[in-house]
């Protein structure tokens, strides 16, 4: 799987715990968020259901992901039969099918890693 096609964000908390990544027409459904590192390949898969309003927001654990490398991330029906079966989903009114995003680590003046909640928006 490339994402050579997808639209880039802007860079995400490396310990982000809540990431709304956008909204979908499948309003109450349960979907899995995929983050794929395109360094090593490990895949991690969130499951959430959208909102009554099609936000999709899943819960991610503190992974710490690693900043400067590529990953990709992209939304499946809970009940597909196959990671690849790519749900179009829409942020900063574009609708796409996969995003291409870096993460970042963020310190206080404390030099505490900063984590929490986070919205996706596309790169300039």
């Amino acid at each position: 799987m490339s994402c050579s096609s997808c639209n880039k964000t802007k860079k995400v908390l490396s310990c982000t715990t809540s990431l709304t990544i956008g909204t979908s027409a499948l309003l109450n459904t349960a979907l899995y968020v995929y983050i794929k590192s395109n360094t090593t390949g490990r895949v991690y898969r969130y499951s959430v259901t959208s909102t009554a309003g099609g936000v999709i927001t899943p819960t991610i654990t503190a992974q710490q992901f690693a900043e400067g490398h590529d990953y990709e991330l992209w939304t499946t029906l809970a009940t597909a039969t196959n990671v690849d079966e790519k749900i179009n989903f829409t942020i900063d009114g574009e609708t796409v099918n996969c995003l291409a995003i870096q993460f970042q680590r963020i310190y206080n003046n404390s030099d505490t890693l900063q984590s929490g909640a986070q919205t996706l928006s596309l790169e300039d």
